[in-house]
């Protein structure tokens, strides 16, 4: 991976791109000989060591079953695994072992961060009720509220933290319930509070540099984020939101330098090379964004939006990708065949390839998505064209030409929309 990224850094694509097809092909069973050691268990593929990593720690558990570290250690594991059965079982023998406060909080900020709510407020629950200066546990039990019920019983249980203990963490958790409310100004008057207070949790960081950046304070989000890297230096997540912001700004070398100091820091990190690859696809940069998003799709991105943005790369570049494009759309499609715009690009790919009828498919699944959605009735103006079906063409047309009288902005949804790329971010890909 890393001498795949070498090659992309001096301009060597087609290697890397040779070097990276090597890195998809490499299996499981690789090695032959028996691993025994701390060096031959980093010699595992990631697979391999993540599953003794977990084996390790189940036989730990069974030889010291009252030990409530590795009882945590096994739940977390086996949630970050995507074993969440298991992992909620682990959580709950840890309950009757322990009610040290900062135990309870670990276990209920890991079930958070899988999104574990129900199961997390218990443990959080426990905490305030054992520690009542544990305002940590109570932000986070804020949070479950919010999640669960809403913002009306976020900010109610958010205002317990008694006012002693409301501090920078505590302003930026309530400007976003309140914001979620629509209450914008009083939001913006508490993120201010939050700011002066010089917050500690990046999480709640990154939820500020969110709310910014959704009311178009791009310059706000970028100094908020220094803040919080002098705060919690190397944070990945808030990096990743840095140079977001600058891409969204048209920060080209800015935005180039974050993410260069990303993927070389944490080069099997996916969401990254897929960030830089949709922001370069959005300006249009598509020779450069393709390496990129190949990158994260070899690095386990399962996800719809790498691959669309992988497909329009290919059917962008000179001379187009037309097997890679097609390719990239239909798992796209797989993916998320309710979105208009993978529907729109999959009609325009089966159309350059002559294929009308599957073409009409798409296009007009992409329609009936999304009607106000120009660029799909362009291309089926085209393709009704191409058939011989004048009056077909014409009303498409004619479709078009009343969408761009209206100046109807349709919902760009999370694909071509710049702006939704922190929404990616969020997506449950583990941070490093």
């Amino acid at each position: 991976m890393r001498y795949s990224r070498a090659l992309l850094s001096v301009g060597r694509n087609e290697e890397a791109r040779a070097v990276l097809h090597q890195f998809e092909q490499l299996g499981p069973d690789v090695r032959s000989r028996p691993h025994r050691g701390v060096l031959d268990f980093f010699n595992l593929d990631p697979a391999q060591r993540r599953a003794q990593f977990l084996a390790n720690i189940e036989a730990q558990v069974r030889a010291y079953p009252r030990n409530i570290s590795l009882r945590v250690r096994l739940g977390e594991e086996l949630l970050a695994q995507g074993k969440t059965a298991q992992a909620l079982q682990a959580f709950r023998e840890v309950l009757p072992l322990t009610s040290e406060a900062n135990t309870l909080a670990e276990c209920g900020k890991a079930l958070l961060d899988e999104q574990q709510y129900e199961a997390a407020r218990v443990f959080f629950e426990r905490a305030v009720a054992n520690d009542v200066s544990a305002s940590d546990s109570r932000l986070d039990l804020a949070i479950v509220f919010f999640h669960v019920s809403g913002a009306e019983a976020g900010l109610a249980e958010l205002d317990k933290v008694p006012a002693v203990q409301r501090r920078g963490d505590y302003f930026l958790l309530r400007a976003q319930m309140l914001d979620a409310q629509g209450k914008l100004e009083e939001a913006r008057e508490s993120l201010d509070q939050g700011i002066r207070a010089a917050p500690t949790r990046p999480d709640l960081y990154f939820q500020a540099a969110l709310f910014l950046i959704k009311h178009a304070q791009l310059q706000p989000a970028v100094d908020l984020l220094q803040q919080a890297l002098q705060v919690i230096p190397d944070e990945p997540k808030l990096l990743l939101a840095e140079a977001i912001a600058y891409g969204l700004m048209d920060w080209p070398v800015e935005t180039r330098k974050v993410l260069n100091k990303i993927e070389s820091r944490w080069p099997e990190w996916s969401q990254p090379y897929l960030i830089d690859g949709v922001i370069l696809s959005g300006h249009a940069k598509f020779s450069e964004a393709k390496p990129l998003l190949e990158t994260a799709v070899a690095l386990g991105f399962n996800d719809a939006t790498a691959y669309y943005n992988l497909a329009l790369a290919d059917d962008h570049i000179t001379p187009p990708d037309e097997v890679g494009a097609r390719r990239a759309v239909e798992a796209a499609l797989r993916l998320s065949p309710a979105d208009a715009y993978i529907q729109s690009l999959a009609g325009k790919i089966a159309y350059e390839g002559k294929d009308y009828q599957t073409a009409l498919e798409h296009l007009n699944a992409a329609v009936r998505i999304q009607p106000d959605l120009a660029e799909a009735h362009e291309w089926l103006g085209s393709t009704y064209r191409a058939l011989g079906e004048t009056e077909k063409a014409t009303a498409e047309l004619q479709e078009v030409a009343r969408i761009e009288q209206q100046a109807h902005t349709p919902d760009q949804g999370t694909f071509p929309s710049p702006a939704s790329l922190l929404f990616l971010v969020r997506a449950p890909q583990p941070w490093p």
